[in-house]
């Protein structure tokens, strides 16, 4: 119980992105129209930026140049952004690591989500992993099967294993859910920081429920 006690600022959450193998082009559409429809259900606040805006007003604007995404966070000027680019085409004579730590950021999530839909929409084409395992893709997944629709993937799953012990009958994901999604929504630093230590401890109680319910 004690880590129920626990800061998620005090954590450092990596997350590594391995490029295997060049998308087909059929799933980088339906990747880029996921993305963009993800955008602008997300609260403005959550929204990434660029090398020139904190925040991006548009979009495409995700997407510079033809086949790639790229967006990093918005650090208020106290540390380097860290930037996530992803490319349709993988180059056979490079290797393709990317390690991100956004430092929980708001970006985050938009980020994470990014991250399950490349694992969904674009399978065997990317490895991802997030140190802090299951926890990280929980609500982005609950969140991507709650507002986007995707027809042609049915059941959703996460880069790593995902605890799904309900507590209080989901009521507390909901709760969570609800703040995050409408991009009229109006959120503050505050608002964001309540949001990232709520995760955090919902998915210690899943946890202790999930170790209670096997004994």
């Amino acid at each position: 119980m004690k880590n129920l006690f626990s800061s998620p600022a005090s954590m450092s959450v990596v997350y590594t992105i391995e490029h295997v193998s060049t998308v087909p082009l059929r799933h980088w559409h339906a990747f880029v129209l996921a993305v963009t429809e993800t955008f602008w259900q997300l609260p403005v606040r959550l929204r990434p930026g660029n090398t020139y805006l904190p925040s991006l007003n548009r979009a495409a604007d995700l997407f510079p140049v033809a086949d790639v995404m790229a967006f990093c966070g918005d650090t208020g000027g106290s540390v380097w952004p860290v930037n996530m680019t992803i490319e349709r085409e993988r180059n056979r004579n490079t290797l393709s690591i990317q390690e991100l730590d956004f430092q929980h950021q708001p970006c985050d999530f938009f980020a994470r989500i990014v991250m399950v839909l490349l694992h969904n929409l674009c399978p065997g084409s990317f490895r991802i992993h997030s140190s802090d395992e299951g926890r990280s893709w929980a609500l982005p997944l609950r969140w991507i099967e709650r507002h986007l629709g995707l027809p042609e993937q049915p059941t959703l799953t996460a880069p790593q294993p995902v605890l799904k012990t309900p507590v209080r009958g989901d009521a507390f994901d909901s709760l969570l859910l609800q703040l995050l999604c409408g991009g009229e929504r109006v959120l503050s630093n505050d608002d964001w920081n309540a949001f990232t230590e709520a995760e955090f401890q919902l998915y210690e109680l899943k946890r202790v429920a999930e170790k209670t319910d096997a004994l």
